[in-house]
């Protein structure tokens, strides 16, 4: 459909249009918004109106190809979002609760060290 370069991937078209004959009305122009606010897809802006361009269209599919493992969502968490995971993803159970129970005697503790001074 798109994999070959023709001398209209250049003519610009709105994003309803593009919307209409490439996507078959499958998706909105939000959608092509939102690919552009991830760099998937170049945006022309000429007055008030947004292009593309059926080039554009074919760098935002290759962009937005999801990879074998479906690891492609275009999403990678920071640090301390995995961090947060693998912290998550500890088995419940007495390792959990000794943990939080050694917290919350220090804090016990501490509260009633100021406490007498």
């Amino acid at each position: 459909m798109l994999d070959v370069l023709h001398p209209a991937d250049d003519v610009l078209m709105t994003l309803a249009e593009a919307c209409d004959k490439v996507f078959g009305g499958a998706i909105t122009p939000s959608s092509l918004r939102a690919e552009h606010k991830r760099g998937n897809l170049v945006i022309i802006r000429v007055g008030r109106t947004q292009f593309v361009t059926r080039g554009g269209i074919k760098d935002m599919l290759s962009k937005c190809q999801l990879d074998p493992q479906g690891r492609g969502l275009g999403f990678t968490p920071s640090r301390s979002a995995r961090t947060g995971m693998e912290v998550s993803k500890r088995p419940a159970g007495s390792f959990a609760t000794e943990a939080s129970s050694a917290a919350r005697d220090a804090l016990s503790t501490t509260l009633q060290a100021l406490k007498r001074h």
